[in-house]
C-alpha cells in the first residue's frame, strides 16, 4: 500500500530567507530607536573635522550637515566589485550572486567555508560571526519565539543557530588535483543547524562616485545592485574584517550616523563627497570602505541595474559581459582600465 499523501511539507527548520528577515527586522527596529549617546558623538565628529572649521556646528547646527551627508549616503550606489577576467573569461552562466558560504557549500554534513589570500577562512568566518552578533544590542533577542500560526518575530538565539558559522579552529587542506593548482584550504563549521544560505552578500556603498566602484581592491569592475536593496541593507565605517562587533552597524535611514564611527581618513572622504559634492578617486584603501550587507538572495535578473565593465572593447571578456548582461536586462557601461 502506498503512504497516504499529504499537503503539508516535512517541517526542518526556517528558511534561510526567514532567518534573514528576522535578523534584520531586529537590528533595524534597534537602529531606529533614538539614540542620544550616538548623536552627541556624530556632532562631535562633524564640529571637530577640519574641512567643517568655521562653520561653528554648535548646539543643533550640525543636524543640516548630517542631513546632507545622510541624503547623499542613500543616493549612493550599492556596488560589488569584482574582476572581469575572473568572471568572463569563460560565458558565465550563473543566475545568483552566491555569497562565500553558499558557494564554499558542504563536506558531508558539515558545511564549510573556502579561504583565498585576502580572506583565511578560519579568521573570515569569525569575523563575520563577530560584526553580525558581537554587541548587537537592542534586537530581538531577550523575548522567546511565539507559538501557533503566527510565531512572530524569531529572537537572536534563534537566529544564530541558523547563521552562525562556529568555526573549527583547525585548516583543513585539501590538496590541488592538478599539479598546477594551489592546495585549498576549509574552515569547518561547528554548528550543525548552520544555513550557508542565511549569510549575507558583502557589497560596498559606493559614496565617493568613484568610477570603478567601491573599492579596486577586489578588481576594477563593479556590479550595480537594484536600489531595493539598499533600503534592508546593513552598513559598517570599514571592511569588516578589522571590525570587531555590531555596535558600530546603520541601518539606511541613519546612514550618517556612521560618521561617529569612521576613521578621520574616512569622516574626511565622506564630507569631501556628501558634502561638499566632490568624485573621488579610486582607492584600494580598506579604511575607505563602506560595507553594506544584504540578506537576501541576489538573482541577476532583476537584482543588478548597471555592470560597469573594466575590460578592452573587443575582448573575449567583453564578449562575455555582453551576453550576460543582454540575458539579464543589465545596462553595461565600459571604462578604461583602473590604475594601483
Amino acid at each position: 500500500m502506498s503512504p497516504p499523501q499529504t499537503l503539508w511539507k516535512k517541517v526542518t527548520g526556517p528558511s534561510a530567507g526567514l532567518v534573514q528577515q528576522h535578523y534584520v527586522e531586529g537590528r533595524v527596529e534597534a537602529l531606529y530607536r533614538r539614540n542620544k549617546d550616538l548623536e552627541r558623538l556624530v556632532a562631535q565628529a562633524l564640529a571637530g573635522n577640519p574641512r567643517l572649521a568655521g562653520m561653528k556646528l554648535g548646539g543643533d547646527r550640525w543636524l543640516k550637515v548630517y542631513e546632507k551627508i545622510n541624503l547623499s549616503l542613500q543616493a549612493a550606489s550599492l556596488t560589488i566589485n569584482f574582476n572581469a577576467d575572473s568572471w568572463f573569461s569563460t560565458e558565465n552562466h550563473f543566475p545568483t550572486y552566491a555569497q562565500a558560504y553558499a558557494r564554499s557549500g558542504r563536506n558531508g554534513a558539515q558545511a564549510q567555508l573556502l579561504g583565498d589570500a585576502k580572506n583565511p577562512p578560519v579568521i573570515r568566518a569569525q569575523a563575520d560571526d563577530r560584526i553580525t552578533f558581537n554587541n548587537a544590542t537592542g534586537a530581538a533577542s531577550a523575548k522567546a519565539p511565539a507559538r501557533g500560526l503566527a510565531p512572530g518575530r524569531q529572537g537572536m538565539d534563534r537566529i544564530r543557530e541558523q547563521m552562525e558559522f562556529r568555526a573549527n579552529p583547525n585548516v583543513r587542506t585539501v590538496a590541488a588535483p592538478a599539479a598546477t593548482g594551489k592546495d585549498s584550504k576549509y574552515a569547518d563549521s561547528g554548528n550543525r543547524r548552520f544555513n550557508p544560505e542565511a549569510k549575507q552578500v558583502f557589497a560596498a556603498l559606493n559614496y565617493g562616485r568613484r568610477l570603478h566602484g567601491s573599492t579596486i581592491d577586489y578588481g576594477g569592475s563593479h556590479l550595480v545592485l537594484n536600489p531595493k536593496f539598499k533600503v534592508n541593507a546593513l552598513y559598517y565605517p570599514s571592511d569588516t574584517f578589522y571590525i570587531q562587533d555590531a555596535s558600530s552597524q546603520a541601518a539606511f535611514h541613519v546612514l550618517g550616523s556612521l560618521v561617529a564611527w569612521a576613521k578621520p581618513v574616512m569622516l574626511d572622504a565622506i564630507i569631501q563627497s556628501c558634502y561638499f559634492d566632490m568624485v573621488l578617486p579610486d582607492t584600494a584603501d580598506e579604511k575607505l570602505l563602506l560595507e553594506g550587507h544584504v540578506f537576501s538572495e541576489l538573482p541577476f535578473t532583476g537584482g543588478i541595474s548597471e555592470m560597469v565593465l573594466d575590460a578592452k572593447f573587443g575582448s573575449i571578456q567583453h564578449q562575455n559581459a555582453k551576453k550576460f548582461a543582454s540575458k539579464h536586462g543589465i545596462k553595461l557601461v565600459m571604462v578604461e582600465p583602473a590604475t594601483r
